[in-house]
């Protein structure tokens, strides 16, 4: 016999010998086992864990006598019988009832090797648990679907009929349907964003939202692209084709108005009145209601002025509507002129005479390289020291008054020069004359305003064809290169006034 706590060996297991009868062999510990789990499922699913017996003899002749009342299989020596009921003797508390797992049984005290242990079908609390574990799934699908109705029941009321989403309907209420119909005729400023262009589609019925715009807009990389004119488009396109419109030349409706440098007053009245189509009259009726000009009074109050405009209207080519009319055109030079002159910072009070040498400036010099050089010619003769006694001498002055006071007369007689009394003959008069004489472009004004740095007094042409000057401050000098002057002429003369051909 085994001392208490020790194991009695036993044999291998073998799968094939029968079961030996309840009261002739010893039972299998894995039998033991599988009726104890049976006998905690049985209970509810709580596993017993029986104390350790004080006297191992005692116990097995516990199980023997339950062994034959037929309750349990008899177990071996070595391990401790497991019931299906509840125990009868005082020595083993009943399997309903564990034992408190704050006081293990020290292994040294225990029959056998190992507790019992659960059944893999039922583990320990293991119906209590799947139950818990479904329940809470239960829980958390009934949640998740809630949140779902709630958020559908608020989203609802947005959705269009046939399943639309909100960013199509969003879409639409920003949007014509399109393709338009109609035609309209509208007008982007110059420096227009996207926000000026589409405001200004939107007046005029050419789109539904500015915000509609600006999408489309941002979506097409050539938006930015889009020229300043006029254009015929449709009524209530989409903002997609509004787009595509603007940018396509044959939509433009614009007229090119082109004001050369030099330019009187008369003449550019006569090709404004050209390129709008209306009567040359209208113009100059416009040109003297300074008021919608946006002018505060006349722009020139000096005695003999034959135009208060002259030389205010900036020269350069416009882009103008068909519709618009001869004010908004002659404004738009006027406002072009001023902007220029304050780009470069000259004050109201210099304007007229910064007008005035630039206008000069323009008629005795052909070549931009050579416009500073002369409005320093012009100012160094101004200089009361000056060799001219502040005469600037200079015959496109009194030509630009000959050609105002006879308008069919092409030439002028030289003589004139000498004799003629107009505040414009700077041959006689010392000063500037009272206005310009002719338009003027930014070139021009530049020069006007940063002379470039000499002493030269005098200037002359010594090739007609290539119209470069010749300047110096000796008048020998000058006296010298006129004389050179009249031989080219003679010589040019003779050949058939023909100006030699670039070659290649």
């Amino acid at each position: 016999m085994p001392a208490p706590g020790e194991l009695m060996a036993t044999g291998p297991e073998d799968p094939t010998t029968p079961a030996p009868e309840p009261d002739s062999a010893p039972v299998r510990r894995r039998d033991l086992r599988r009726n104890a789990a049976r006998a905690a499922g049985e209970a509810g699913g709580a596993t017993a864990r029986p104390s350790a017996p004080e006297d191992a003899g005692a116990d097995v002749a516990a199980v023997d006598a339950s062994a034959r009342d037929g309750s349990v299989t008899q177990p071996t020596a070595a391990e401790p019988a497991r019931t299906d009921g509840p125990a009868e003797t005082a020595a083993e508390p009943s399997i309903a009832e564990p034992v408190p797992t704050a006081e293990p049984v020290p292994t040294a005290e225990r029959v056998v090797d190992e507790p019992a242990r659960p059944s893999r079908s039922v583990p320990p609390g293991g119906r209590s648990h799947r139950r818990s574990s479904i329940i809470g799934v239960i829980l958390a699908v009934a949640i998740v679907l809630g949140l779902g109705v709630l958020i559908l029941s608020a989203v609802r009321p947005r959705l269009p009929e046939g399943g639309a989403t909100p960013s199509t309907t969003e879409a639409v209420q920003l949007d014509y349907p399109g393709p338009g119909s109609g035609e309209v005729l509208v007008t982007i400023d110059a420096d227009a964003d996207a926000t000026a262009i589409g405001t200004v589609l939107v007046d005029s019925g050419v789109v539904l939202t500015v915000e509609g715009f600006e999408a489309a807009y941002a979506a097409n990389p050539g938006a930015a692209s889009i020229q300043p004119g006029s254009y015929r488009l449709l009524g209530q396109m989409t903002s997609k084709d509004a787009i595509t419109a603007l940018l396509d030349p044959a939509r433009r409706q614009d007229l090119q108005l082109t004001i050369p440098t030099g330019y009187r007053t008369d003449q550019i009245y006569a090709r404004v009145a050209d390129v709008l189509g209306v009567p040359v009259d209208d113009v100059r009726a416009a040109a003297q209601d300074y008021a919608a000009l946006g002018i505060d009074g006349s722009p020139n109050t000096a005695d003999g002025v034959f135009d208060p405009l002259e030389g205010w209207l900036l020269a350069g080519t416009y882009t103008v509507s068909r519709t618009s009319t001869p004010t908004e055109v002659l404004r738009q030079m006027y406002d072009a002129t001023i902007a220029q002159l304050d780009a470069l910072g000259v004050v109201p009070e210099e304007r007229a005479r910064i007008l005035t040498i630039a206008s000069i400036a323009g008629k005795e010099a052909h070549v931009a390289e050579d416009f500073p050089r002369v409005t320093r010619v012009i100012v160094n003769r101004l200089a009361v020291d000056s060799p001219t006694d502040g005469r600037i001498q200079m015959d496109s002055t009194l030509t630009y008054a000959w050609a105002m006071q006879h308008l069919a007369v092409e030439e002028m007689d030289p003589a004139l020069h000498d004799t003629d009394p107009s505040p414009y003959n700077t041959r006689l008069l010392a000063g500037l004359p009272p206005s310009p004489i002719g338009s003027v472009d930014a070139v021009l004004l530049n020069a006007a305003v940063s002379p470039e740095e000499g002493p030269w007094i005098y200037f002359v042409e010594t090739d007609l064809c290539s119209g470069q000057l010749t300047f110096t401050d000796s008048y020998d000098e000058i006296i010298a290169r006129q004389k050179e002057l009249r031989e080219w002429i003679e010589t040019w003369e003779a050949g058939g006034e023909a100006c030699p051909t670039p070659e290649g």
